[in-house]
């Protein structure tokens, strides 16, 4: 488990589609066990504004997705790298292909 090699390492796990599902926290070695929710469209938007009003701390995004979908119209204070199924442009951020059909 890499949360093992990481125990001051938190995450914020933030399950969306159009709008937030859920919301998860994950410390250290913590077995990392939530359900998926949502499905069809993507609008990136209400995730970032609940990071805004719920964990203004944060200081790096990795969101998993196939790019499609609304995107914030002013990029965020903290950094953001798009995980993509495909290759696709991304308004802000970098982005990584770490899913190839």
């Amino acid at each position: 488990n890499i949360m093992t090699n990481f125990p001051s390492i938190r995450i914020e796990l933030i399950i969306a589609d159009a709008r937030v599902h859920g919301h998860y926290t994950f410390q250290g070695g913590e077995k990392m066990d939530f359900p998926i929710k949502g499905g069809g469209g993507t609008d990136y938007r209400p995730v970032f504004d609940y990071i805004e009003a719920e964990l203004p701390m944060t200081t790096m995004l990795l969101y998993f997705t196939d790019g499609d979908g609304w995107y914030p119209k002013i990029p965020p204070s903290y950094e953001v790298l798009w995980a993509l199924s495909r290759e696709h442009k991304v308004p802000f951020g970098r982005p990584l292909v770490v899913f190839h059909h």
